[in-house]
């Protein structure tokens, strides 16, 4: 029996997945990104759906009701349909719940917001077009079918700790044309479109660089390449640039600005790089969103939830409990993909690299995360005031901070913690005796020189003391 079948069009395509139950052959359009993965199985046989129960619930959104309800019927779970302008509003009943939120790109950008921003812990289960989305969803039900079980770490070499890296040039990507591998680390300078590296670049587009482009609302931010003026990056010929979606890999996980932003993107979903690696081979992209401070410790707390068995929406929890209370949104997390998922790991808790890594001290995460988020905030206010702080020592304080968040598992980190929190209390008392002496000394002259005109001449205020018989207030 057939594991797949090929419909004609998107009408069939619709009617098929209707009548979808698993042990059926599963319902596919022609597309490039089921020539990849096709390209996988070198004996032409394409593997049956499994059916296996994932938690959470299902979400589809416009016309990716019939990809959504095949995921939903595979899975156990309940199947929600739900039209782009009330996604958001519908997402929000469901506060810490895994929602499995299946749509085309468009139709996500037309909610207008990321969809975990209403406090569901949601997987985006995205593509451009539908038959893409058909593809993605088949490549959740088969995620252990093909694969090696490995980590391959692709780092820029101005990067701490881009020694431990796989590679640190373009060249050394090729092995990810050719092989897929369980989960594929970038970690690099980027944005929304893209990730490089000195000699070469990650792209998000698909198509050729100078191939037709469809039009965009003025709104978005443009790339030279929107404008059929060839890549931003033009020290790099077309071979130096890797189209994500050439990119084979089970899970992809990106340390670089801005690689994930559906719903919420800048740039066109054409250029979108999360949404290149998804019409690969990928089932799950891992990225940050916004401003990202590359924070060495989550490699491993990721492995480590993977090795626990943990589904992807938890996995990416992890990561979140584990870096935003002390960088915040500079490390923020959101997944493209099935957040019901469990990826196949080997037995044990071993990580697939050759050295697992270690695990931070949480006493020393909480300490920097108290500086950062309690102290460190009230003494960056204080200038407002206007007392006498000196603003640029609290600054330095905050960068300190932030430099030892880097590597929460780096040697000695405890002691450095201290030594801050030292230096720190040392600042909070020269900064009490200075506001003290400011007020009973000289007065705290809010408003400095503009004040000047109203104040009382010394006669005056020595007549006051005399009236009332008690030292002033200042």
């Amino acid at each position: 029996m057939e594991t797949t079948v090929l419909c004609r069009d998107a009408a069939d395509f619709a009617a098929r997945a209707g009548a979808w139950a698993p042990g059926r052959p599963f319902p596919l359009l022609a597309c490039p990104a089921l020539d990849r993965y096709r390209s996988l199985f070198p004996g032409g046989r394409l593997p049956e759906a499994e059916r296996a129960g994932r938690p959470g619930v299902v979400v589809s959104v416009g016309d990716a009701a019939p990809a959504g309800r095949m995921l939903a019927a595979a899975t156990g779970r309940e199947h929600h349909e739900v039209e782009p302008e009330h996604l958001l509003k519908r997402l929000a009943g469901y506060a810490g719940e895994l929602v499995a939120v299946v749509g085309l790109a468009e139709d996500l950008t037309a909610a207008g917001d990321w969809p975990g921003a209403t406090g569901a812990t949601v997987g985006v289960l995205a593509t451009r077009d539908l038959p893409s989305l058909a593809c993605l969803v088949y490549r959740s039900l088969t995620v252990g079918a093909v694969g090696e079980d490995r980590v391959f770490i692709a780092s820029h070499p101005m990067l701490e700790d881009s020694e431990s890296a796989d590679t640190v040039e373009f060249a050394g990507l090729g092995v990810l044309r050719e092989r897929r591998l369980k989960v594929v680390v970038v970690r690099s300078l980027g944005k929304e479109c893209c990730v490089g590296l000195p000699d070469g670049i990650i792209c998000g587009r698909s198509d050729p660089i100078d191939g037709p482009l469809p039009p965009f609302e003025p709104h978005y931010r443009h790339m030279p390449c929107m404008k059929g003026e060839g890549c931003h990056r033009a020290d790099l010929t077309e071979d130096q640039r890797l189209p994500a979606a050439d990119v084979h890999a089970t899970v992809v996980f990106t340390h670089s600005c801005g690689s994930i932003g559906v719903g919420a993107n800048l740039y066109p979903n054409h250029i979108a790089l999360a949404l290149g690696f998804m019409e690969g081979t990928a089932v799950a992209v891992v990225g940050a969103m916004g401003v990202h401070i590359v924070q060495r410790s989550a490699q491993a707390e990721f492995e480590s939830a993977l090795a626990d068995g943990l589904p992807l929406g938890r996995v990416v929890e992890r990561l979140a409990d584990r870096v935003h209370p002390i960088n915040g949104y500079l490390n923020r997390f959101g997944l493209l993909g099935d957040p019901g998922l469990v990826v196949p790991w080997p037995s044990g808790r071993a990580a697939l690299r050759s050295t697992p890594g270690p695990r931070a001290d949480e006493a020393v995460v909480r300490r920097l995360a108290e500086l950062n988020n309690v102290i460190l905030p009230r003494l960056e206010r204080l200038p407002w005031l206007e007392p006498v702080v000196d603003a640029a020592e609290i600054t330095g304080l905050r960068e300190r901070v932030r430099d030892l968040s880097a590597d929460l598992v780096a040697p000695g980190l405890a002691g450095e913690v201290t030594r801050l929190e030292d230096e720190i209390a040392d600042f909070q008392v020269r900064t009490v005796r200075q506001v003290a002496a400011s007020i009973y000394v000289s007065g705290w002259n809010y408003g400095g020189p503009s004040s000047t005109g109203s104040a009382r001449s010394p006669s005056t205020t020595r007549r006051a003391r005399a009236a009332c018989g008690t030292p002033p207030c200042w």
